[in-house]
Formats: C-alpha cells, sequence, structure tokens
C-alpha cells in the first residue's frame, strides 16, 4: 500500500509538472494567437478546431475502453498483453477513417451552411478544418501508445512531450505576430504539427519500450477481443460525446447563434477551463489504472473507496484553482489577454461552476466503467448532458443571450453528478452516503472559507497584479487549511509520510 502511495504521488507530480508547463506556454500562445489573428479569425478557428473535436469523442470512448482491457490483462493475463494491444489498434484505425469521412461531410456541410464568419476568411476555413481533421485522425489511431504508457504508469514520457508540443505552439503563436501571409491557415497548421509531432514520438517511445506495443497487423482483428470492447465501447461513446457536448459544442453554438465574437470568448474559456480540469484530474489520472486493475482482483469495496477518494481530492484541487480565478476573473483577463472577447469574463464564470460540479463526481464514471456493466449509466447520464445543447439552444432562444445558454449546462452538470451517484448505488450501497460526507462536504466547507478569504482581500486592495496574487494566498491557505482540519486520521498521516517527512530526509541530508 504505501509503495502504490508513493507511486499514485509521483505521478501525480509529474502530470501536474506537466500541466504547469503547458499552462505557462498556452497562457502566452493564446494571447499572441488572439493578437495575430484577431478576435473574428480567432472565432472562426475555435468553431472549426471544435469539429474535429467533437468527432474526438470516438477517440475517448475507444481509449476509455482499452485502457480498461489493457490493465484488467496486466492483472489477469500478462502474457497476452501484444494480442490484446494490437487488437485495439484495429478498432482505433476505423474510428481515424470515420473522423475522416465524418469531416469531409458533416464538418464541410457546418462550415459551409451553420458556422458564421467574414466571406474573407470562408476559402482558409476549408483548408483549416481539413488539417484539424487530419491531425484528430491521426491521434485517434496512435491513442493506444499512450494508453498503454498510462497503464503502465509511465507519465514522464508523455508528460515531456506535451511540454514539447506547447512550447512548439507558443513558438509558433508568437512567430505568427510578424507573419504576412495567411494567418488563420497559419495558426491551424502550427497546432496540428505539434500535435501530430507529439504524438508519433510518443509512439515510438512506446514500441521500443515495450514490445507488445509493435505492430501485428494480422492482430489488429480479432473477433474475440473486439467483441468484448463493442459492448463496452457502444456505452462509452455516450459518456465521451457528452464531454465534448459540454466543452466543444457550446462554442458551435455560440458561433451560430451569436458570431465569432461569441465563439471566441468560449474558446478562450475552454482553453482556461481546460488547464483547471487537466490539474484537477491528475490525481483521477494516476489512480484511474489501479482502479481497474483493483477491480480485475475482485476488490469491489476498495475499489469504490479509491474512486471516491479521487473524487474528493479533485474536487479539492478544483476549488483551490477556481475561487482565486472567480474573484479576480476580469483582471486575470485583462493581464493575460489584453482585450478579452466580449462577454468572456461572464462566460468563464459559469464554466467554472460547470467544472466545479463535474469534479466532485469525475472518478465515479471510472469506477462504474471499471464495474463494466455501464450500459444504463451511460444511457441516462450520456442523454442528460447531451440534452445540455438543445436546452441551451432554447434558453438562449428565449433570454437572449450566450450565459443564458450556459445555464442549461451548468444544470445539467449537476443533475449528472446526481445520478452517477445514485447509480452507483446499486452497485455499493452506501456509496451516496460516504460520498455526501467524504467529498461533498469537506470540498463545500474548504471552497467557501477559500472564498471568503479571497474576497475579504480583494476588498480592501485596488484591482491589479499585486491584488491577484494577494487574493489567490489568501484564498488558498483558507482553503488549505480547512482542507487538511476535513482529512481523517490515514490521510493526514499519508500526507506526512509522503511530503513532510520527506522533506525532512532531504534537509538531513
Amino acid at each position: 500500500m504505501a509503495a502504490a502511495s508513493h507511486s499514485i504521488a509521483f505521478n501525480t507530480l509529474v502530470l501536474w509538472a506537466r500541466i504547469a508547463a503547458t499552462m505557462a506556454a498556452t497562457i502566452f500562445a493564446t494571447r499572441f494567437a488572439l493578437l495575430a489573428l484577431g478576435v473574428d479569425a480567432f472565432g472562426v478557428y475555435a468553431a472549426i478546431a471544435s469539429l474535429p473535436l467533437m468527432l474526438g469523442f470516438l477517440t475517448g470512448a475507444m481509449g476509455a475502453v482499452t485502457q480498461r482491457m489493457l490493465a484488467s490483462g496486466l492483472a489477469k493475463e500478462p502474457s497476452g498483453m501484444r494480442r490484446i494491444f494490437n487488437a485495439s489498434l484495429g478498432p482505433h484505425l476505423a474510428i481515424a477513417l470515420l473522423i475522416v469521412a465524418a469531416g469531409e461531410t458533416l464538418g464541410v456541410w457546418l462550415l459551409e451552411n451553420a458556422l458564421s464568419m467574414p466571406d474573407e476568411l470562408r476559402g482558409s476555413a476549408r483548408i483549416a478544418l481539413r488539417i484539424s481533421v487530419a491531425a484528430a485522425a491521426l491521434g485517434a489511431f496512435l491513442a493506444p501508445y499512450e494508453t498503454l504508457l498510462q497503464t503502465r504508469e509511465r507519465f514522464a514520457p508523455f508528460a515531456v512531450l506535451d511540454i514539447f508540443r506547447s512550447l512548439i505552439v507558443l513558438i509558433g503563436s508568437w512567430m505568427l505576430l510578424d507573419y504576412s501571409g495567411d494567418r488563420l491557415l497559419g495558426y491551424a497548421t502550427v497546432q496540428a504539427a505539434a500535435a501530430a509531432s507529439a504524438m508519433l514520438i510518443g509512439s515510438l517511445i512506446a514500441a521500443w519500450q515495450y514490445p507488445e506495443s509493435r505492430l501485428r497487423p494480422l492482430q489488429m482483428i480479432d473477433r474475440s477481443e473486439l467483441r468484448q470492447r463493442l459492448g463496452l465501447f457502444s456505452w462509452t461513446i455516450f459518456g465521451s460525446l457528452a464531454t465534448i457536448a459540454r466543452i466543444q459544442g457550446f462554442v458551435v453554438l455560440a458561433n451560430v447563434l451569436f458570431g465569432p465574437a461569441a465563439s471566441a470568448a468560449l474558446g478562450v474559456g475552454n482553453q482556461l477551463i481546460g488547464v483547471l480540469r487537466q490539474l484537477s484530474t491528475a490525481v483521477s489520472q494516476a489512480v484511474t489504472p489501479k482502479i481497474y486493475m483493483i477491480e480485475a482482483a475482485g476488490e469491489r469495496s476498495q475499489m469504490i473507496g479509491a474512486a471516491l477518494l479521487a473524487c474528493k481530492y479533485a474536487g479539492l484541487i478544483g476549488a483551490i484553482l477556481a475561487a482565486p480565478l472567480m474573484i479576480e476573473l476580469p483582471t486575470v483577463l485583462g493581464l493575460w489577454l489584453g482585450s478579452p472577447p466580449p462577454g468572456a469574463s461572464e462566460a468563464i464564470a459559469l464554466l467554472t461552476i460547470a467544472f466545479l460540479l463535474d469534479q466532485l463526481s469525475y472518478s465515479i464514471g471510472v469506477a462504474h466503467l471499471a464495474i463494466g456493466r455501464i450500459a444504463l449509466y451511460q444511457l441516462v447520464c450520456g442523454l442528460v448532458t447531451i440534452a445540455a445543447l438543445p436546452l441551451g439552444y432554447v434558453a438562449a432562444k428565449l433570454g437572449g443571450g450566450l450565459p443564458d445558454a450556459l445555464t442549461a449546462l451548468i444544470t445539467t452538470s449537476g443533475l449528472v453528478a446526481v445520478l452517477r451517484l445514485f447509480l452507483l448505488e446499486t452497485h455499493s450501497p452506501g456509496a451516496v452516503r460516504s460520498w455526501l460526507r467524504t467529498t461533498t462536504a469537506p470540498v463545500t466547507f474548504a471552497f467557501g472559507a477559500g472564498l471568503l478569504a479571497g474576497l475579504a482581500v480583494a476588498s480592501l486592495l485596488e484591482p491589479s497584479f499585486a491584488r491577484v496574487i494577494a487574493t489567490t494566498i489568501a484564498s488558498s491557505a483558507a482553503l488549505l487549511a480547512v482542507t487538511y482540519v476535513s482529512l481523517d486520521t490515514l490521510e493526514k498521516t499519508t500526507l506526512e509520510t509522503l511530503i513532510l517527512r520527506r522533506l525532512f530526509r532531504g534537509t538531513a541530508r
């Protein structure tokens, strides 16, 4: 258990280091891109990029199934890993081809008939769409290699590659400021080239380190393995589509209803919330392989406990990040972007609320997939989340603005969190009570304390970078203090073992 805790802690730190570096690069890259492209072209790219990303729900669904199969294989049948891995490549290849076909049909139709953009950008948008679709298709085919490294708990290689990808985007966005050619097309090319190069290098690393990942074309079509995957995949699609609907569907909806400036506001918001989500779910990503392995070993109650603990830590980390951001959002956007898109501040505040609701139950979805009986779970939660788009459309039409549409996003996010828990109760009686006691209560109290402390400091100072720092320190200190008090004896002991004692040993040396 101690070794497992150290492994989770190390992997989490690796993920946080990756996210911190990519966040810093993304902050400057977005500013450079917005300055280089302008609000309209940046909004057009955000809408275009959302189309292949929405198709990427297929990759996400199959990736979740692949990780479950690989983790179960490691726990039950290590000698069959080559067969299991290569059998994963076949479905991912089919998904890659489907993404290309959908991009060339549905994507082109949406671009020509639904998306709002200046006429002079439409020609570049067509090429940018195809570039983005090609990168998404390559990522779909190569996804099992990253999944294998995650299952093997080798997070460091892809952390380095993700930083490499972010640096390429940063440098490319900066160079666009002096680029005299088509900047929309140039930005799309930089984004696609950075993603493709990182995925290719990562796949080569996986193939070199793990022989089971070396390509065996004849094993890519394994009917027995395919049958096992199709049942899980067909229902996991709903969950992945739900996530994409929350993140990317509203960008397209905003463009259709309110034009490029609105999609630019949501594009910026999604980038910022995406960074928060990555930081918050780092613990969950580190724990996910172990959740699958514990369930494969038949330890259901221990698996549920691990999933609930991951929800608690994801919620607490999300609260630490969100509290000062919500207080200082206008100042942060001004410092970050100079002239942020109109409506960005209000949109990001609403997206942050939906993000916090999601983090409180994020790993419950992993627990459902580990159990394997996911049909009812994915059908109910998927349909509720997909309903956010038509509900958002109706709310926007009735209310007349983007914030009205985003209220539907918040409502469905909260409802999905409740449904995840009550459906888990059928597999593990008492799960809802445990979640309320060990996750919701401490996260709510901690977030409230951080928000009040931050507001108190903000009320004493004028808006500035110094106030952002002071608010962040006060909010985080109050939130961490309440969090520590809410930890049980075992959690406090683990924290001291992993952090405090290690620091003392380092000082002794």
